[in-house]
């Protein structure tokens, strides 16, 4: 394949058509039903779908059929089949639902109003994941126009990422016959280290959430009175927690989680590090004199992939400032967010917790831990020999550059469900959210070039797979 040709068709499809078009599509408030119990009266969500069918319809792609479904009570599912050479099938996947708006943007942004400068285009969806759908038709529709063979496409954009993709398995279940077997499978959903090289998703970290919270009193106390007789309610969250969390250095103590980190992705971290050095944690924006947990961006890049994480995320119990008086409150809970190994149960890590904390409780105190959320991780499956070779080469050719392979540290639920869904399959799990794009804050934003390269590079894996079926 002619690496600058394609290059060039697929940037004229993103400078004359799709940028125009996911502005149009970031001027939609399609915020996710979890963030938006009148989704469906607001009917935004219903518009993205319609917008991006009829836009799908328009691109002359041969034998193109573009369909949303509706499941009752569901968000709905847009479905697109593109026929092949042959009939084996590669599978994308992508989402149009978005995080809500948020406050803070700069001055001249919005969520709902697209702006492009600087090669950026900001709004809320550029990059999460709006851009996805566009990528996907516009490397099929490169190589159907430069006649390079392609296999049978089938593109999946669901509506309810961002509240745990809780449709998504229905419409897999209902579609199965005519999704197929697909041999592989790109989720555009990921992210990058920087804008310079392509990365690849190779694991996600697991989650679980819970509320742990701790009793004392059947009311508030003074605390000139009873400070020194009564244990308070922190103390025996703080004791709790150090059966949980070692402090001092930052790690979880939990034995469910404690797994060996595979070969491969030890020396996948260290390549990306010996590359990416500091960039690992230069965009986080510590305050002056605060320092990482590691001196090592490999150990960083391991930590945030492959290593337990608890995060206080909320608190109960406790007034705000303005508010605080001098009393012994009778309560206090705390809402813990653990990130946990890829390949560690999320309920059995979260019932280890559970009985660490309940039992033996400090003081007497009534603790207790009751989980409300879970994900299970992902660790991507060995790639085939041909697939190696297609990422190398399209980092190579659109990059300049060997490819690099990151863990999230976040979740992605859809790309469990597609492994189970699809053991044999290859998963090519990419993106452009790259330093800076804060996809769940203000002032998100697309970094063009990269998602053209990207793009480029899924056109480019998409012809190898063709190659590779004998």
């Amino acid at each position: 394949m002619e690496c600058v040709q394609l290059c060039e068709k697929i940037k004229y499809y993103w400078d004359s058509h799709v940028i125009h078009e996911l502005s149009k599509y970031i001027r939609l408030p399609a915020v996710t039903p979890s963030y938006d119990p009148d989704w469906k009266e607001r009917g935004a969500i219903d518009s993205a779908a319609d917008m991006m069918a009829h836009w799908a319809r328009m691109q002359g792609l041969k034998g193109l059929r573009a369909e949303i479904i509706h499941l009752e009570e569901r968000t709905p599912m847009l479905f697109i089949e593109v026929p092949g050479e042959v009939d084996n099938t590669a599978l994308f996947y992508g989402h149009l639902d978005k995080m809500p708006p948020s406050e803070g943007w700069d001055k001249g942004l919005g969520p709902w109003k697209p702006v492009y400068k600087n090669g950026r285009l900001y709004g809320r969806g550029s990059v999460d994941d709006g851009y996805a759908f566009f990528a996907a038709l516009t490397a099929i529709k490169a190589l159907q126009d430069e006649q390079i063979p392609h296999a049978r496409c089938v593109i999946m954009i669901e509506a309810c990422e961002e509240g745990g993709s809780y449709d998504l398995p229905a419409y897999m279940e209902l579609l199965k016959d005519r999704i197929g077997e697909p041999e592989l499978v790109f989720c555009i959903d990921t992210g990058c280290a920087d804008y310079e090289h392509f990365y690849l998703t190779n694991s996600v970290r697991g989650y679980f959430s819970g509320t742990l919270k701790a009793e004392v009193l059947e009311g508030a106390v003074h605390s000139g009175g009873a400070g020194g007789i009564v244990p308070t309610a922190f103390q025996a969250l703080q004791v709790s927690l150090d059966k949980i969390f070692n402090s001092k250095k930052g790690k979880v103590l939990l034995h469910s989680a404690e797994i060996k980190i595979p070969r491969e992705r030890v020396k996948q971290a260290k390549a990306t590090a010996a590359i990416d050095g500091e960039k690992v944690y230069l965009e986080i924006p510590f305050i002056e004199g605060v320092k990482p947990l590691n001196k090592k961006p490999e150990e960083l890049l391991l930590n945030r992939s492959w290593r337990s994480a608890m995060t206080i995320t909320g608190v109960e119990g406790i007034p705000a400032m303005e508010q605080a008086s001098n009393v012994i409150l009778p309560m206090n809970a705390l809402r813990l967010s653990f990130r946990i190994p890829p390949n560690a149960d999320p309920y059995v890590a979260a019932e280890e917790v559970k009985g660490l904390v309940e039992e033996g409780t400090p003081f007497g105190a009534r603790v207790s831990f009751e989980p409300c959320e879970f994900s299970q991780g992902w660790s991507a499956p060995e790639m085939s020999a041909w697939l190696r070779q297609a990422v190398d080469e399209a980092a190579h050719c659109y990059f300049d550059s060997e490819p690099l392979f990151i863990g999230e540290g976040g979740f992605i639920s859809v790309l469990n469900l597609l492994q189970n869904t699809f053991p044999e399959t290859q998963i090519v799990a990419t993106g452009a959210s790259g330093p800076g794009s804060n996809p769940h804050g203000p002032n998100e934003f697309l970094h063009i070039p990269t998602a053209k390269k990207v793009t480029c590079c899924i056109a480019h894996i998409l012809s190898e797979h063709f190659k590779s079926i004998k």
